[in-house]
């Protein structure tokens, strides 16, 4: 799970930022090295409620 921060960034708050960011980097890389074999690897970033 990740947040919209990853895409919109904050102010105050780089650090979450990024690493939520990282998140999502890791998460398309994943699903790209198992996608031959049927496997699907995802991500939720909600926005606020």
């Amino acid at each position: 799970m990740t947040s919209q921060l990853a895409f919109k960034g904050s102010r105050h708050g780089a650090h979450y930022a990024a690493s939520r960011a990282g998140m999502i980097g890791l998460t398309r890389s994943l699903a790209m090295e198992p996608g031959g074999y049927g496997i699907t690897v995802n991500t939720v970033a909600p926005d606020r409620l």
